[in-house]
């Protein structure tokens, strides 16, 4: 092996030359493509946690240099867009949800399948209930209250009556469905007309 490396190194004949400049060229070549393949497992690995909605670190881990200078400033910025957003977002979600719970307007808001997202405190003292998960819980204190709440799904006005500590409670329901990319939201508007009948 060692007389081979010799006589590659010192042959002057020109049949071994372009042999050796082939076998630097691969090896060069194979070296390129995996810093490259290094390089791209970091960005995907970025951006997939970007995907992902993980925006908790910078991108940093890059090789010095024009282009991946240019690459890291531009994930950078949008990894900063992402959290400015997601901020934004949460704020405006807690300020909705502010003015829902503190409304003095009786509301009851769920998802598609039931799921109770939000009852305010109005609504708590009108049906007398704390707050519950699923709206089906609601017609176990209050029976009938799943009839006049498809009624409404479907009218968007209901009347329902139900008894509360022994006295008739007579409230008018109205109904507003929100539709996003996402999912159907229902929001009942409850008010107490007992003492306006």
């Amino acid at each position: 092996f060692t007389f081979l490396g010799n006589y590659l190194l010192f042959a002057t004949s020109w049949q071994i030359t372009p042999i050796v400049l082939i076998i630097i060229v691969f090896c060069v070549c194979v070296e390129l493509i995996y810093f490259i393949e290094q390089q791209f497992t970091i960005i995907d690995r970025h951006l997939s946690a970007l995907y992902h909605q993980d925006v908790t670190g910078l991108f940093s881990n890059l090789p010095t240099g024009q282009v991946f200078s240019d690459i890291k400033n531009v994930l950078n910025r949008l990894h900063s867009q992402i959290s400015v957003l997601r901020k934004e977002k949460k704020s405006a979600e807690l300020f909705a949800e502010q003015i829902i719970t503190y409304t003095p307007s009786a509301m009851l808001c769920y998802k598609q399948n039931g799921e109770v997202i939000l009852m305010n405190s109005a609504l708590e003292k009108i049906l007398g209930l704390p707050f519950l998960s699923d709206i089906k819980q609601i017609d176990k204190f209050i029976p009938g209250f799943l009839k006049a709440k498809d009624e409404v799904e479907a009218n968007s006005k209901a009347l329902f009556s139900f008894n509360k500590s022994e006295k008739s409670v007579k409230i008018s329901l109205q109904h507003s469905l929100f539709i996003n990319e996402v999912e159907k939201i229902h929001i009942i508007n409850i008010q107490d007309i007992s003492s306006q009948i």
